[in-house]
């Protein structure tokens, strides 16, 4: 759970997602394009992991509307890399 964090503030608490730039060096202010890139290629790959493990779950555990969601692909999966 390293790319979530409790938050025990929230009522109820949740798990929230941590910034890219706080697990990945050079994520936020890459200082060349080799940098940027690798920081990049890195997110994609946690990204992957974290979108199979919620789909997974969604399939096992919501019912089939509910789990919609966490199979939609374009603006969902943009928007999070641009983050």
């Amino acid at each position: 759970m390293q790319w979530y964090k409790r938050d025990n503030n929230a009522l109820p608490s949740e798990y929230v997602l941590q910034p890219n730039s706080s697990k990945i060096p050079n994520f936020a202010n890459p200082p060349d394009k080799v940098s940027r890139m690798k920081a990049l290629v890195d997110w994609w790959d946690v990204f992957l992991a974290i979108q199979s493990a919620f789909r997974v779950a969604a399939k096992k555990y919501l019912k089939p509307v509910a789990a919609q969601k966490y199979f939609i692909s374009g603006k969902i999966s943009f928007s999070l890399i641009s983050n």
